[in-house]
């Protein structure tokens, strides 16, 4: 009936009331399968504002036998619904549930009165008491405390900060939970300055490292400490040593190893560039009672979406849920094969110069010394190591592949087909070379001259932008080609540099994320241009 009705508004919007009236009346079913399915529905018509449920609050609070799922649903409707005429009675029915046997119910409650104190002013003191008391129960302190991360920084809540700041000391023991933990070393690390033993705490935590097997506690507690770093230095110094080498000699979880290398790499090339790094704001996003209503499309009726609450964010026209194959190129499909790994775009990386590594980091060193950080002049490029690594690796990785693609181009011929008659502005290419990341960087052999080698690739559709004379070096040049029946740009540069080398250095851009069709240009180079080495 809803979608017969789209079309009339008024209409709908009856059959909406009348809806909402069953709806509510299966409220009080036996059954808790009914029950359930008429909150997903309500849910459903409330976030689409299709209905209003604000005056029959009191029919979504908790019954003391409803089952887990059907006390979450109900407060998460409850949450939605609430205004500045309710929301009294509906803090006291959040509040209630707060300490409730189930974690679950516990948690949707503590989320619910933090979504009330963002969304209604008059009732923000309310909530945040009902957050601070909460703290006393050792249960529910991580809950809450992460409940109060997510207001100490929001506009209109700067009087309860130092309420919830002078708690921290206290909580710092009684907290183990891995939210909670998390949360504790969050605010330790964005407002350590004006917590007075927050350096200690810290540091107790990093002398018991090894009794702590949770990466994510050990990660945040990398963060707080470099961020409290900054703002109290001499206290922090050799703690923070401790915990980077730590960090980095970790052999169990590499994310925890890659971040210390990370931040003692920006903590020794410049401290200022790391503090303004680590340090950077996170984006405020404001909450607004709009957020829940943006959505007015028609909901679906007894659709599992429902239940999973999996709504798509646009959902497919009926003229496009088809795509024609009349103006598409057939398509080959190939066997799934592994492809060399993408490298980073670093203009200073000279193929044939010798990398300079970075000075391992003694064995026998209890700590690492943080005074380096700040009077550091010899500054390595690490990042020439980790591309001259990944070239190595990825060449190894990928040669079966490269092996299997050249036998299928010896017996198909190019997969590719280039535009001919295609041309391209000189700005348009810069502005694409510019914008465009790497996707391809390799050494090949040349078996010609350049000006050969150009009017061989003018033949097979790849266009010259530019190129330096034949008998100057190093020898350059840009071209350029387009797909035929697609819209696919290639964006080559090509290097000799000099007369006595064979080999050239190609990088290779693309306007496609397509692993295949990347893959198919590099074949047309294997087969028609060079042999990759």
């Amino acid at each position: 009936m809803l979608y017969y009705t789209r079309e009339m508004p008024n209409i709908q919007q009856d059959i909406c009331k009348k809806l909402r009236g069953v709806l509510l009346t299966l409220l009080t079913h036996e059954q808790d399968e009914m029950i359930y399915l008429s909150l997903c529905h309500l849910h459903s018509l409330q976030k689409n504002s299709h209905i209003n449920l604000t005056k029959h609050y009191k029919k979504l609070f908790c019954r003391y036998n409803d089952s887990v799922h059907i006390k979450c649903q109900k407060i998460e409707l409850l949450e939605m619904i609430s205004t500045e005429n309710n929301s009294k009675e509906i803090l006291e029915e959040l509040n209630s549930h707060c300490l409730d046997v189930s974690p679950d119910v516990s948690c949707k409650a503590i989320n619910g009165i933090s979504y009330i104190a963002k969304k209604l002013e008059t009732f923000r003191q309310p909530a945040v008491q009902i957050l601070l008391n909460l703290l006393e129960v050792e249960r529910v302190a991580g809950l809450a405390i992460n409940a109060l991360k997510d207001l100490i920084d929001l506009d209109g809540f700067q009087s309860y900060k130092l309420d919830i700041l002078s708690v921290i000391p206290s909580l710092w023991t009684t907290v183990e939970d891995q939210k909670g933990k998390v949360a504790i070393l969050w605010i330790i690390g964005e407002h350590g300055k004006a917590i007075p033993d927050a350096p200690y705490l810290l540091e107790a935590m990093i002398d018991n490292l090894e009794e702590e097997h949770r990466p994510m506690v050990v990660s945040n507690l990398l963060t707080a400490t470099t961020k409290l770093f900054f703002s109290r230095p001499a206290e922090c110094q050799d703690m923070l040593g401790k915990l980077l080498e730590f960090c980095v000699e970790n052999k169990k979880n590499m994310l925890l190893r890659e971040k210390g290398h990370l931040y003692y790499r920006l903590l020794s090339e410049d401290l200022t560039l790391a503090e303004k790094v680590i340090c950077s704001s996170m984006l405020k996003q404001e909450t607004t009672e709009g957020e829940n209503l943006a959505n007015k499309s028609l909901p679906m009726i007894n659709s599992l979406e429902m239940f999973f609450k999996l709504q798509s964010q646009e959902p497919i026209e009926p003229e496009k849920s088809l795509s024609s194959k009349e103006h598409s190129p057939p398509e080959k499909n190939f066997a799934s094969e592994p492809v060399e790994g993408q490298l980073i775009d670093i203009g200073g990386v000279k193929v044939h110069e010798e990398a300079k590594g970075h000075e391992r980091m003694s064995d026998t060193t209890d700590t690492i010394d943080l005074n380096s950080f700040i009077k550091n002049e010899d500054k390595s490029n690490n990042l020439n190591d980790a591309t001259a690594a990944c070239t190595d690796s990825s060449s190894n990785f990928a040669a079966d592949s490269r092996v299997e693609r050249s036998d299928q181009l010896d017996k198909e011929g190019s997969i590719l087909e280039f535009d001919k008659s295609f041309t391209i502005s000189p700005d348009d290419f810069e502005s694409n070379w510019t914008k465009l990341e790497t996707c391809e960087r390799k050494l090949c052999g040349i078996k010609d001259k350049p000006s050969h080698l150009l009017d061989l690739l003018e033949n097979e559709g790849v266009q010259t932008m530019a190129s330096t004379p034949e008998d100057s070096y190093p020898w350059k040049a840009f071209l350029y080609a387009k797909e035929k029946h697609s819209d696919v740009l290639f964006f080559v540069e090509v290097v000799i540099n000099s007369e006595e080398d064979n080999t050239a250095e190609i990088q290779v851009k693309s306007t496609t994320d397509s692993k295949t069709k990347r893959l198919d240009f590099l074949g047309f180079w294997e087969k028609r241009i060079s042999r990759f080495i």
